[in-house]
């Protein structure tokens, strides 16, 4: 059995975050971070402000993003992640409320790995975590 990825969710809605850590627990992903905004989630990636302990805060293998974060969009930080050479291998699924065509190809032309409508399910997860 390979080890349970570590997971950021970068979401500002405690409903969501909730369901979403709901659904990963019985998929048994329980690794799990959370960062409320986007240059929080940033912060996260980088090591940097409260973050520093990577022993604390380990790097993730996954991350879930919100498109509509404070502070900074999903779309911007994905396009940042997407800039780093050193992020190349980290997955990023965007989980959003919209199912607005021009949201996804935006997401798509970005480069991200997934795009999903919120709530996320079982059937989502076995999609991204094939053999759980």
């Amino acid at each position: 059995m390979t080890p349970s990825p570590y997971l950021l969710v970068a979401e500002d809605d405690d409903d969501d975050f909730f369901l979403l850590t709901r659904e990963l627990s019985k998929a048994g992903l329980k690794s799990v971070a959370r960062t409320a905004d986007g240059k929080a989630t940033l912060e996260y990636l980088r090591g940097t402000g409260p973050y520093r302990d990577r022993a604390k805060h380990p790097f993730p293998d996954v991350l879930f993003l919100d498109l509509k974060l404070p502070l900074m969009l999903g779309h911007e930080v994905l396009q940042e992640i997407r800039k780093e050479p050193k992020w190349k291998a980290l997955k990023v699924y965007v989980l959003t409320g919209s199912d607005e065509h021009r949201d996804r190809e935006r997401i798509d032309a970005l480069g991200c790995d997934g795009y999903y409508v919120k709530p996320l399910g079982a059937a989502q997860l076995a999609q991204i975590f094939p053999r759980r």
